[in-house]
């Protein structure tokens, strides 16, 4: 929280004419409220979005040159402080809650025309989506493989080091003894499986890789839109010879900030690393049931995300004017009766004052964006295409209940 003014004067005495003295110089004061950035907001070069009100006047007090004749005889000539003409300022017509309406118009009308598609972030992915699929069709099929009796191809499809593991027979030969040590011999497909724990380690492991690359480079999505909307400043003068002049708004600026909120793997689905698992103890179901967050994941991130909003009205009175005279070109002096003749104007007045205030999707009737659901999109289907199979390949077999 910060509050503050600051006030300085340096205006100094000026004689007036006919008589008497006036205050000449600038002026400024300022008062403001609000929040702050924190010391790690500074630190990260970041500046949230804050309440905040503010006040502030810079003003020259001028003069403006008086030249009085008698008779035609000139009989004095001195100044007065711009102070003496007096200003009104007052809106063209006032605000009205029909504004704040057209204000959110603008802003519904900007929501409903943006495209806002939910799966945009796969083509910033590149391949990272496609490596997925290619890595879990690649499980399946050895999963498959092995279900089937036929073990060495499965190695060969999951392309392990061949020490230790049985292969297929090369230009016709068999594998050395020491390499032709089969697997372990096992009365169920699932044991065999087990026994090929270590080639299809590193298979999941990159898996695992290639999920934890989604979750990094997909970071939600945010897009922001101004919008404002304002009523000019009119000014007005009692002073028949001078008149203030210049512009000024009443404006209200409504700025929405959408983000998306998706699912993360490690927050929402429950994903572990399997260097975290003690896999001599892992039944061999562990591979589907692993797969089935990613592709929870990716399924829902590709059609369910959400949206947030925050709002941040911002409410303006603004205007500047500067002292001028109407007259400047003075007519002949007339040889009888008081002329005076003004000239030389100086004066300035700048005046700002804001109030922002920071909520949320609840806090104004403002649309939040319908996402666009990318129905059919490539990366994903082949992904989760992919990781059904290895679904389908452990679980279609009564047996891996048993095991889960």
């Amino acid at each position: 929280m910060t509050v503050g003014s600051k006030n300085t004067d340096q205006r100094s005495v000026q004689p007036k004419w006919p008589s008497g003295t006036y205050l000449e110089g600038p002026t400024y004061v300022k008062t403001w409220s609000g929040g702050d950035r924190t010391p790690a907001d500074r630190a990260a070069g970041i500046w949230p979005e804050h309440a905040y009100s503010m006040t502030c006047d810079s003003i020259l007090h001028g003069h403006y040159r008086i030249r009085q004749w008698t008779n035609g005889v000139a009989t004095g000539d001195g100044y007065n402080s711009s102070d003496a003409v007096n200003l009104t300022n007052t809106l063209t017509r006032s605000w009205t809650q029909n504004d704040d309406l057209k204000l959110y118009a603008k802003i519904a009308d900007e929501v409903q025309q943006h495209d806002w598609n939910a799966g945009i972030f796969v083509g910033e992915l590149g391949k990272t989506v496609d490596s997925i699929a290619s890595r879990a069709r690649q499980l399946g099929r050895a999963i498959l493989a092995v279900k089937r009796g036929n073990v060495s191809s499965a190695y060969d499809i999951l392309k392990a080091d061949a020490a230790g593991f049985v292969s297929k027979e090369k230009n016709g030969k068999k594998l050395p003894p020491s390499t032709a040590q089969a697997v372990k011999t096992s009365s169920t497909w699932y044991g065999a499986w087990l026994e090929l724990r270590y080639a299809w380690r590193p298979l999941v492991k990159d898996i695992y890789d290639l999920s934890e690359a989604i979750r990094t480079r997909d970071v939600p999505k945010t897009w922001t839109i101004k919008k404002k909307v304002y009523i000019p400043y009119k000014f007005t003068t009692s002073a028949p010879f001078a008149i203030w002049y210049g512009e000024g708004r009443y404006a209200k600026r409504l700025k929405c900030i959408f983000e998306e909120t998706p699912f993360t793997l490690a927050s929402h689905l429950g994903l572990n690393n399997p260097e975290s698992i003690v896999w001599e103890l892992v039944p061999y179901s562990f591979v589907a049931d692993w797969f089935i967050p990613i592709g929870t994941y990716l399924q829902t991130r590709n059609t369910l995300a959400k949206v947030k909003g925050t709002y941040v009205l911002t409410t303006y009175d603004w205007w500047k004017v500067r002292l001028d005279v109407l007259d400047k070109n003075p007519p002949k002096v007339p040889a009888f009766g008081i002329y005076q003749y003004y000239s030389d104007p100086v004066g300035k007045i700048n005046h700002v004052s804001l109030t922002r205030t920071v909520g949320n999707e609840n806090s104004l009737p403002v649309p939040l964006p319908v996402l666009r659901n990318p129905v059919g999109s490539s990366p994903v289907s082949r992904a989760l295409d992919a990781i059904t199979l290895v679904k389908q390949a452990v679980g279609a077999d009564s047996t891996v209940r048993r095991f889960r």
